[in-house]
């Protein structure tokens, strides 16, 4: 019995795939986050945190398009997707709005 119609996954086979998603995003997460303390540095933040949310939101609403392929269509739209949300996740905006002594407590927040 498929789980969903729109990729045709069985439903013995959800975990994997989702799994095998999740496992190749951390790659471009990692690559990311290791890169872009150096694009904010060139380009700003207000740039970058635009730019990021605009392509991880365009990145999104593509992924219906990517059905029935899972591999590898789904998979790279995936990686991208980790890419783009890495950059607000990395922002040094906590450092420049919040006081020293906060700063834990704003990032745990």
């Amino acid at each position: 019995m498929l789980a969903s119609g729109l990729y045709n996954i069985d439903y013995d086979r959800i975990g994997e795939i989702s799994g095998l998603l999740i496992f190749v995003s951390l790659p471009g997460a990692i690559i990311g986050t290791a890169f872009i303390g150096y694009v904010y540095d060139i380009m700003g933040r207000k740039f970058t945190l635009f730019t990021s949310f605009l392509l991880g939101s365009l990145l999104i609403c593509a992924v219906p398009w990517t059905a029935p392929n899972v591999l590898p269509w789904l998979l790279i739209l995936r990686l991208l997707i980790q890419l783009c949300f890495c950059a607000p996740a990395a922002s040094p905006l906590t450092a420049d709005y919040i006081s020293r002594e906060a700063i834990g407590k704003g990032a745990s927040m």
